[in-house]
């Protein structure tokens, strides 16, 4: 008889791994607490234009997104980011000022800019400079990133660069985020130059094509693929219980399975084995504008603002900038990242849009909502949780417990990934669905370990748009 799979989750790492199972020959069930697939991948179409309610694009560096998409046939669909366009601009001091260019995060790769910049102050530029007097350090204590920035940078950094630049990636404090989870790659640099500045001048190379990859007609053409090709069999339902033996209840029913894959956040449905990462939310605003109401061209893909200066608004993308085909000709689309109301949002981004005679933009109209979707992962989570080869998380009283469940039918993965990291989710999949076929022994009966909800209430996004430009 066919073992029967059960995966857990059906946003981009559930559906991908039953589609790497479904060409391995094995058939799957996926179980989904929402109304439709996909997770945090969402595409709008809103008069013409491709507004993205959750992720908009996912790391060119990292192929396996990419060669999914080629998979499913969309591989003439594959467009990159503009970066001959690509700037960042912060807001300081009731102004929009360029982050200087060569930047990775907030370590400097080029002096010249750094110094030359109206966002850091002299002596914020001075003490950033002490960085490249640092020599090779290696320290086993997970510090905190605002820890970190300061140690090498100073305050100033901290707030007006690594803060902002944080906060739009994961929506985060950095007081508490833990820089080992976040920034392991800078850790390796310390260890190896000390100065993180030199590090980026020797370790960063320029001329590798576009930073960010997404789909001409959005990243909800991914899902579509998959949805189409594969034509899962969709259980809706809450996991409140999984038992050896295995099986899982999902909204009071009894479901048996052979393996279950955990394809969401691992401590919504194995509370015992995985400790809580926390989420935070964000609310995506998609703003259309006719572009002869506008009255100037905007540079870069977008602007940030620090917590220090922080109102409403946290972020903003100029979307006609940063990728092809998301607007026609005469619109100009723009994307915020605000947990305020209407009213606020509305009247910061005149003050933010402003051109340079002072007119502010006319208000357009589109409304999304993405709610704690972005993991942050905090100081001791390299402690609390483990990687293993495929880079799941286990918790460090659990880890001897999933090792040996991993092989007896039970595979958690998906739930460390950053929302903005797709690619990540495109390639635990593959490695999830070649261990469904590995051989296995029998678990022994008996309750595992219960939870209440698949995931937690405010664990996927809630969308809400509107159709129409003013």
């Amino acid at each position: 008889m066919p073992e029967r799979v059960l995966i857990i989750g059906g946003g981009i790492s559930g559906l991908s791994t039953a589609w790497y199972l479904a060409k391995a020959g094995v058939r799957s069930t996926i179980i989904e607490r929402q109304d439709r697939p996909g997770g945090v991948i969402r595409t709008d179409r809103l008069e013409g234009c491709i507004a993205e309610a959750g992720p908009d694009s996912f790391l060119s560096a990292k192929p396996a997104a990419r060669e999914l998409a080629i998979e499913l046939g969309l591989g003439d669909e594959l467009i990159g980011s503009n970066d001959h366009k690509r700037a960042t601009w912060i807001w300081r001091g009731g102004r929009l000022r360029r982050m200087p260019e060569g930047m990775t995060m907030m370590v400097p790769g080029k002096l010249g800019p750094m110094m030359s910049t109206s966002l850091l102050s002299w002596p914020g530029k001075i003490r950033a400079g002490l960085d490249l007097l640092r020599r090779p350090t290696r320290s086993e204590r997970d510090r905190s990133v605002a820890e970190f920035v300061k140690d090498h940078y100073g305050q100033e950094v901290l707030d007006y660069i690594a803060e902002p630049m944080l906060a739009g990636v994961y929506g985060g404090d950095p007081d508490e985020m833990s820089v080992g989870a976040v920034l392991p790659m800078f850790l390796k640099w310390e260890a190896k130059y000390g100065s993180l500045t030199r590090a980026a001048r020797a370790e960063v190379k320029g001329g590798q094509g576009p930073l960010f990859t997404t789909l001409r007609s959005g990243l909800g053409t991914l899902v579509d693929a998959l949805v189409a090709k594969l034509r899962p069999d969709i259980i809706r339902g809450e996991v409140d219980r999984i038992e050896k033996g295995w099986r899982v209840r999902v909204s009071g029913e009894w479901i048996p399975a052979d393996q279950i894959v955990v394809a969401c956040r691992a401590s919504g449905v194995l509370p015992d084995l995985f400790p809580a990462i926390p989420y935070n939310s964000a609310r995506v605003i998609a703003i259309g504008y006719r572009r002869h109401e506008i009255g100037r061209d905007f540079e870069g893909f977008g602007f940030l603002v620090p917590g220090v200066e922080r109102r409403t608004i946290s972020a903003g993308t100029w979307v006609n900038n940063k990728f092809d085909f998301r607007a026609p000709e005469d619109k100009v689309l723009i994307r915020l990242f605000t947990n305020g109301g209407k009213a606020d949002w509305r009247s910061e981004m005149k003050e933010k849009t402003r051109d340079h005679r002072g007119a502010a933009l006319r208000t357009g109209v589109g409304l999304a909502r993405l709610d704690a979707a972005i993991s942050c992962w905090t100081s001791g989570h390299r402690k609390d949780h483990q990687r293993d080869d495929c880079g799941s998380a286990r918790s460090a009283s659990g880890r001897q417990c999933v090792h040996r469940h991993r092989h007896s039918g039970l595979h958690p993965h998906g739930q460390r990934d950053s929302s903005t990291d797709r690619a990540a989710c495109a390639r635990k999949p593959l490695i999830t669905a070649l261990r469904c076929k590995l051989p296995r022994e029998s678990p022994p009966a008996g309750p595992f370990c219960s939870a209440v909800g698949m995931a937690s209430r405010s664990s996927r996004r809630d969308i809400a748009a509107s159709r129409n430009f003013r």
